[in-house]
């Protein structure tokens, strides 16, 4: 016999934008709980002494980037209406919704994700480039250990191009569990082998299942 459950899975794609990249994961969940409030959409809220909204993101961003594609899931009491232009119009300019709709897939099978990076460097695209066709050593934290790694494992595809001294990078890195990647190892690696990089900028554009196809 089918479970029965109290609620409706609700999943909205949005950005985290200008001040938001500030944010850290406790203000970003702060932020949506208090827009989902100002929505008036018939929440489904957490039993126990201090009920909140149930939500879950997508893995969260380090301090200072952006993101156009970030997700989160919420939950609705069975049988609420869901009113899309009430919940877009509760979340600030910097946490514009850009999609909402009915889940069917998990957040866990996300598996990658996709960086615009750009930043002033003394060196080309050509020669950034070939820094990561060759194992790059470095230490790798998690939550519970630390240890040297090779980062270009945990790299899908790295895409560079210049323009005036600028430098553009599309870097597609894991995202699941132990292996996944942040943006700032890529900086890291530059730094570490003696190559400049200045007003440093990141943006997450999307994510991707295991076959790399986009996720939603």
């Amino acid at each position: 016999m089918r479970e029965y459950v109290p609620f409706v899975d609700v999943r909205a794609v949005f950005e985290k934008t200008g001040a938001a990249k500030y944010f850290s994961h406790l203000d970003l969940t702060r932020a949506v709980s208090r827009a989902l409030r100002r929505s008036r959409l018939d929440i489904w809220m957490t039993e126990g002494f201090s009920p909140r909204p149930h939500l879950v993101f997508t893995p969260p961003l380090s301090l200072g980037y952006e993101s156009v594609c970030e997700i989160m899931d919420f939950r609705l009491n069975l049988g609420a209406e869901l009113n899309r232009d009430a919940l877009i119009s509760a979340f600030p300019p910097a946490l514009s919704i850009k999609d909402v709709y009915l889940p069917k897939r998990k957040l866990k099978e996300i598996e990658f994700a996709e960086y615009a990076l750009t930043l002033n460097s003394d060196k080309t695209a050509k020669e950034i480039s070939a820094l990561f066709s060759h194992p790059v050593m470095l230490l790798k934290k998690a939550k519970r250990s630390e240890q040297v790694l090779d980062i270009t494992k945990f790299i899908k595809s790295l895409d560079l191009s210049e323009n005036n001294g600028i430098i553009k990078m599309s870097a597609v890195l894991s995202c699941s569990g132990s292996e996944s990647l942040s943006p700032a190892y890529l900086i890291s690696a530059l730094s570490e082998n003696g190559i400049k990089a200045e007003h440093v900028s990141v943006c997450r554009t999307a994510f991707y299942d295991g076959t790399m196809n986009i996720f939603r």
